[in-house]
């Protein structure tokens, strides 16, 4: 039915992609939870996007930022969320939640998230940036390519 609606919708010119969901689905991969290291401390709750942040940029050489849906271990809904992966491994390092079973998200480069964190210092969401237009909407599928890790 969402497909159906979707495709009904009308999206504006400037808009490369539909949504949210497509850029995940086209972009991102699927990552499997793992226990959070017990050298690194959890995070605040509800600040997912700013701690993963935060861990990225202090351990940049080996953790990659990675923004998507994770699905909940009792619940399977998915919730909008951003975590960490070890570049080798590849392993997930939650640094917010350990309630989450299965992710699936785009792993970005550190340079794109620091520029559009210090754009917008409040706090950002690169997926779902409504407040500032959906930049990530608009982007071309090369540009994409360009500020995500491969």
């Amino acid at each position: 039915m969402m497909t159906e609606f979707r495709k009904q919708c009308n999206r504006p010119p400037q808009f490369h992609h539909g949504s949210i969901e497509e850029l995940v689905a086209k972009f991102g991969r699927e990552y499997q939870w793992k226990p959070r290291p017990k050298r690194i401390a959890a995070g605040p709750a509800k600040h997912c996007f700013y701690n993963s942040y935060r861990l990225a940029s202090k351990h940049r050489r080996c953790l990659i930022y990675v923004e998507g849906y994770a699905l909940l271990k009792d619940i399977l809904f998915p919730i909008h969320h951003a975590w960490v992966v070890h570049r080798k491994s590849g392993d997930v390092i939650d640094v917010t939640s350990d309630g989450f079973s299965v992710y699936h998200g785009i792993p970005f480069r550190l340079a794109y998230v620091e520029q559009r964190w210090k754009e917008f210092p409040d706090g950002v969401s690169l997926l779902d940036g409504w407040e500032h237009g959906w930049p990530m909407l608009k982007m071309t599928d090369a540009e994409i390519n360009d500020v995500i890790e491969h």
